[in-house]
C-alpha cells in the first residue's frame, strides 16, 4: 500500500508540472501579441498649421472705358462703351482676405493709374469682394471666385460705383509664401457715365 501511495502522489506531481507548463506556455503568446503602448509623435511630424487668410499685392494693367475720362470735360464720341486710349493703364493696390475653409471675405484698396489725351489721372478704389475658395492656403493651389462692389474716388473728389466679379489662382508650396494672380471685371456708374474696366494683376501673397 506504501509504494502505490508513493507512485499515485509522484503521478500527481508530474500531472501538476505538466498543467502549470502548459498555462505559462498559453499565456505567454499572448504578452508578446500586446501592443506597446502608444508615444506622442516627435514634434517634427506635427502636422503643418492651417491658414484661413491671406494677404496679397497685385500689380497689373486694366482696360479702361471712355466713361471713366468724360468726366473731367474730354469730348469724346462716346462716353460708355470704346476702349480709346494710346497707353494703357496700370494699377496697383494690396487685399486682406480672412474667412473660414471656403468662403472668406476680401477688402482691398487699388490705384488706377492712367494718362489720357496727355494728361495723367488717379482713381482710388476700395473693393470688398465675397471670395469663394478651391483648395488650402496651408499649401498647394488655390483657385478663388469672387463677387462684390467696389467705389471709384477720382482726383478731384468725382465718385462711382461698381460691381465686380472675377477669379484667381495662387501657387504655394509648403511656405506660407505664395504667388498669386488675379483677373477681374467691373461695371458701373462714373459721375453718369456707363464704365467698364477689365483687370489682370500678379503678385506676391502670404497665407496667415
Amino acid at each position: 500500500m506504501r509504494k502505490i501511495a508513493v507512485w499515485l502522489a509522484a503521478a500527481a506531481l508530474v500531472l501538476g508540472s505538466a498543467a502549470a507548463a502548459q498555462q505559462t506556455s498559453a499565456s505567454a503568446p499572448q504578452t508578446s501579441a500586446s501592443a506597446p503602448p502608444e508615444s506622442s509623435p516627435p514634434p517634427g511630424s506635427l502636422p503643418p498649421p492651417q491658414h484661413f487668410g491671406a494677404a496679397r499685392l497685385l500689380f497689373g494693367a486694366a482696360g479702361v472705358t471712355n466713361g471713366l475720362y468724360c468726366a473731367y470735360g474730354y469730348q469724346l464720341a462716346n462716353c460708355s462703351s470704346l476702349y480709346q486710349y494710346k497707353q494703357v493703364p496700370l494699377f496697383f493696390g494690396g487685399e486682406i482676405e480672412v474667412g473660414g475653409r471656403a468662403f472668406g471675405v476680401a477688402i482691398g484698396l487699388y490705384d488706377l493709374n492712367g494718362p489720357y489725351l496727355d494728361v495723367n489721372r488717379n482713381f482710388l478704389e476700395p473693393i470688398v469682394d465675397l471670395v469663394l475658395r478651391v483648395g488650402s492656403y496651408s499649401g498647394g493651389p488655390v483657385l478663388r471666385f469672387r463677387l462684390g462692389a467696389g467705389l471709384y474716388v477720382g482726383e478731384t473728389g468725382n465718385v462711382g460705383a461698381v460691381g465686380r466679379g472675377g477669379f484667381g489662382i495662387t501657387f504655394r508650396g509648403r511656405s506660407a509664401l505664395g504667388l498669386a494672380a488675379e483677373f477681374s471685371w467691373e461695371g458701373g456708374g462714373f459721375q453718369g457715365n456707363t464704365i467698364s474696366i477689365v483687370r489682370l494683376g500678379i503678385g506676391p501673397e502670404i497665407a496667415f
